[in-house]
């Protein structure tokens, strides 16, 4: 006699004893043959069907022989649909039901032998196995295998909310916990309370050796195994995004059937969404299109509900990660670098950055972020924010200023993290952009403007605090304020925002010629609004003051005048002015070379364009013909005039400036040049022939 045939012979003697009865010492030597034949051939189909059979049925066979059955439970074949039944028909409590402990253990081996089980089966019997989740007994092992079958379709929000209430009553159970997470993991929506956070590991294989027994025994009998399901319990690992999934309705097209823009065009009134809308965050463009060219106002509502609950867990993971120092700074794999990176795909595509992920990062990523972790992707996503009062803003801006500018110990920002200035700048820069091409239709609209102006304010004030006005951050700002003079939205808004007054003085006698020549093409770009609105133009005392104040300074020689209409000097005491004049002035006994104070900050003998003035005159001398003399400086129209009487360049004073501002342009200080032309009564009418020289 083989030994399969001894395994029938034990199987059948202990199926008659089921009926008949059986003595100790008969049940030990037929489980004895068991334990000796099955490890080295397993179960055949029919041996596994009777020892179910044994084990499912109430007789008087004790306990731990039952158990030495489940041991040897090694099949060869795939354990089919009617075993699978028979298995959960014998659970519960009462009359006609084998020991609680046998159930345990028979569960447990339906876990073990997951990849030989009829996938089919358990979904068939989904719904009993849940009925025994009030089993405390039971439970841990029902749970697992409910774990492992789960499907979007079996998470029904009374599933959920039972869970709920058994976790509440059962706050330890991990079991719960672990399957809460996974019905979380499909609709987050409907998982709204905390829940204990378990192990990752929670629901892996409980006996690796067994597995690998019954696996051996499947490939040397010829079959197919498949590999045990690696899901783990969402807290402890990448957020699975579910798939988008089809629709029941024969009228109506899933997503996943779109494959094509001719598809889409055809089809986009019938598509219907997905019933999880976290799908969306896999970067399928086609359901991008979808919500894009077919607004749902619902859906984007779903889909905000969604990654708000998976930026918040992806968050506490990260934290977790970070303080178990398992997550390098950098790590973009991590579930919330990945989830930011997927965030920014959509926002990319839709030119704007979801409610939810902008109120995450506001709220609770920003305000603790160390500027290094996610910094590209995180930075983008600012960039993306859609056009939105100050206050609401200033949750994503505020904190990156923060980190550009840092606080002394009193408050006072004093240090300047340059490594972080420049991105800050850029972002804000590419945040302007983005809003200026919102159309003026759009009822957020009229919030960028002074949006724009209060952020480039924080910025400024921000900026030289810390930098001093002579720094790349002082000239970051003052290009973005150039940029808003020009943006569109002016074209509807008759607005003007200029930087703050200690900006805009300490820019012009900065002594740098980059600086001043930004501060006045920021003053000559609100010309045209100014000029266009007169009577709504805010702010209009102000900027006719700078433009007045500016052109003394650098065209008309009455540097600190105030006493022209429009004109306040800067605002600077007049006392001051007078002190300085007569430090300046005193000790002077050639009076061909005494300074004059008025005109020494204008274009021709100013420190800052002095060298351009020269070098203009030298080469303009080099083309003339026959010259006597060469001027020796400094370029004033008295001295020119003088020159040429002395057999000198023939040069107006008038035409050698308008030759200097061509100059000016070319080297990079075209802002003095757009002021003067914009404001000056006598280059108005040479501003188009100036031009087409430059």
């Amino acid at each position: 006699m083989d030994r399969r045939q001894r395994v029938d012979e034990a199987l059948n003697g202990l199926l008659d004893g089921l009926e008949t009865g059986i003595t100790k010492s008969h049940s030990l030597d037929l489980i004895s043959t068991l334990t000796t034949h099955v490890p080295s051939e397993g179960l055949t189909a029919d041996a596994l069907e009777k020892a179910v059979r044994v084990l499912t049925t109430p007789s008087r066979l004790r306990v731990s022989v039952l158990v030495q059955i489940i041991k040897v439970l090694l099949p060869t074949t795939r354990v089919t649909r009617q075993l699978v039944i028979r298995i959960v028909g014998s659970l519960g409590s009462g009359r006609g039901r084998v020991d609680m402990p046998v159930q345990v253990r028979l569960l447990r081996w339906l876990v073990c032998v997951y990849p030989m089980v009829d996938r089919a089966a358990l979904e068939s019997v989904y719904g009993i196995l849940f009925s025994f989740l009030g089993f405390e007994t039971l439970r841990p092992w029902i749970c697992h295998l409910l774990f492992l079958t789960t499907s979007r379709r079996d998470v029904k929000p009374w599933r959920v909310q039972y869970v709920l209430d058994l976790q509440n009553r059962n706050q330890e159970s991990k079991h719960l916990a672990g399957l809460l997470a996974l019905y979380k993991e499909y609709y987050p929506d409907l998982v709204y309370t905390p829940f204990l956070r378990v192990s990752a590991s929670l629901f892996k294989h409980p006996d690796p050796a067994f597995l690998a027994l019954v696996t051996h025994l499947q490939q040397v009998a010829g079959k197919t195994v498949s590999a045990y399901p690696q899901r783990e319990v969402s807290t402890k690992r990448r957020r699975l995004l579910p798939q988008a999934g089809g629709t029941e309705s024969s009228s109506a097209v899933s997503t996943t059937d779109v494959v094509s823009l001719s598809v889409l065009a055809r089809t986009i009134e019938r598509i219907e969404l997905p019933a999880q809308m976290g799908c969306a965050l896999r970067g399928e463009r086609m359901l991008y299109q979808v919500l894009v060219l077919r607004p749902s106002a619902d859906a984007w509502v779903r889909l905000d509900t969604f990654l708000a609950c998976a930026l918040r867990d992806a968050l506490a993971i990260d934290r977790e990660a970070a303080q178990d120092q398992v997550r390098a700074t950098s790590n973009a794999d991590s579930a919330l670098g990945v989830l930011l990176t997927q965030s920014l795909d959509l926002a990319s595509y839709c030119r704007e950055l979801m409610v939810s992920a902008q109120d995450f990062l506001a709220a609770e990523f920003l305000p603790n972020w160390d500027g290094i972790v996610y910094r590209n992707t995180v930075l983008k996503l600012v960039a993306l924010a859609p056009p939105q009062a100050w206050d609401s803003l200033r949750g994503l801006i505020e904190p990156l200023v923060n980190l550009a500018f840092q606080k002394d110990a009193a408050g006072a920002r004093s240090e300047i993290n340059p490594a972080f200035c420049g991105a800050l700048f850029s972002t804000v820069e590419s945040l302007l952009r983005n809003w200026d091409s919102v159309p003026s239709e759009d009822a957020r609209s009229s919030q960028i403007a002074p949006t724009a102006a209060t952020m480039l304010n924080l910025l400024a004030t921000s900026g030289v605090a810390a930098a001093g006005v002579r720094s790349t951050a002082a000239v970051y700002v003052l290009g973005l304020y150039r940029f808003l003079a020009t943006a569109r939205l002016h074209t509807t808004f008759a607005m003007i925002h200029l930087p703050p007054p200690g900006v805009i003085t300490s820019a012009i006698f900065s002594l740098d010629p980059v600086l001043l020549s930004l501060v006045c093409a920021v003053i000559a770009r609100y010309k045209p609004i100014f000029t266009s609105h007169p009577a709504s133009s805010r702010n209009v005392s102000v900027y006719n003051g700078y433009v007045m104040d500016t052109c003394n300074l650098l065209w008309r020689h009455r540097a600190f005048n105030s006493s022209d209409k429009g004109s306040t000097g800067y605002g600077i005491d007049a006392g001051l002015i007078d002190r300085i004049r007569r430090e300046i002035t005193t000790g002077y006994t050639d009076m061909s070379i005494m300074v004059n104070f008025n005109a020494m900050f204008g274009i021709t003998e100013g420190a800052l364009f002095a060298p351009i003035a020269l070098e203009t005159l030298r080469a303009i001398e080099r083309t003339a013909m026959g010259l006597e003399r060469i001027h020796s400086g400094p370029i004033t129209s008295t001295s020119l005039n003088e020159n040429a009487k002395a057999g000198g360049v023939q040069l107006t004073f008038a035409d050698f400036r308008l030759r200097l501002l061509e100059e000016l342009k070319k080297h990079g200080y075209g802002g003095v040049c757009e002021l003067l032309y914009a404001s000056m009564t006598s280059l108005l009418g040479k501003t188009a022939a100036a031009g087409s020289r430059s």
